[in-house]
């Protein structure tokens, strides 16, 4: 066979589905041929895509299985939640008395009175921790025991004091 070289060609910009371009294939001897712009997209002979990860089928990837991120089933208006960190305690009711509130538990109900001093559970004695107090009357707290602020109470709304087991070794309330 002869080589003939192929110089000067105007270059194209647009190619039609019906327009042929020579190839030479050089496995069969090189031996020349065409194809058309359309049988060159479409033809799985000449070019055959091998991905092993995905996995690609007719244009839609079926692996890796996408999944959907989930953080829990929305139910009416609500929406299930998983691994919350609380407390199944039954809350204790407390009174305060000579201006201690003795042995909180997580949560606990407070009636009237002055607190100046919170029994510091034994769990909280060397890395602090926080208790709910809920108001079920009116109350105060003053800083003369072992409570950073003072403050009062608000009926209905909780009041969390949280222990600092460094020093100064005291409750810090989270509302005045």
């Amino acid at each position: 066979m002869t080589t003939v070289a192929i110089s000067g060609l105007p270059v194209a910009t647009v190619i039609n589905a019906t327009d042929i371009i020579p190839f030479v294939q050089p496995a069969t001897s090189g031996t020349t041929k065409s194809i058309t712009k359309t049988l060159l997209f479409t033809s799985p002979a000449i070019a055959t895509p091998t991905i092993t990860n995905p996995t690609v089928s007719t244009g839609t990837f079926t692996s890796p299985t996408l999944v959907t991120p989930s953080i829990g089933a929305a139910t009416g208006t609500s929406l299930a939640v998983s691994n919350v960190i609380g407390t199944t305690a039954v809350a204790n009711t407390l009174g305060i008395t000579a201006f201690v509130l003795s042995t909180p538990k997580a949560i606990n109900f407070v009636g009237a009175g002055t607190i100046k001093t919170i029994t510091v559970p034994a769990l909280f004695a060397t890395s602090g921790g926080s208790i709910t107090l809920i108001p079920t009357a009116a109350f105060t707290w003053d800083a003369t025991g072992n409570i950073a602020i003072a403050g009062t109470a608000v009926v209905g709304r909780a009041l969390i004091m949280t222990y600092d087991a460094f020093a100064p070794a005291k409750f810090y309330p989270s509302y005045v």
